[in-house]
């Protein structure tokens, strides 16, 4: 019992770290993204957004 329990205690955490990482990630990588498409659009298209 006590080697479930710390099964599944520690990956909790974990789970969570990996979560908010991805999070962040995708977030960066979202924001990065639409800054480059952007610029991309201004540069060619120029719009008058």
């Amino acid at each position: 019992m006590n080697r479930t329990r710390t099964r599944t205690d520690e990956p909790s955490p974990s789970i969570r770290r990996c979560a908010l990482a991805g999070a962040l990630v995708v977030g960066v990588a979202a924001a990065v993204g639409a800054l480059r498409a952007r610029s991309r659009a201004r540069s060619r298209f120029a719009p008058p957004f």
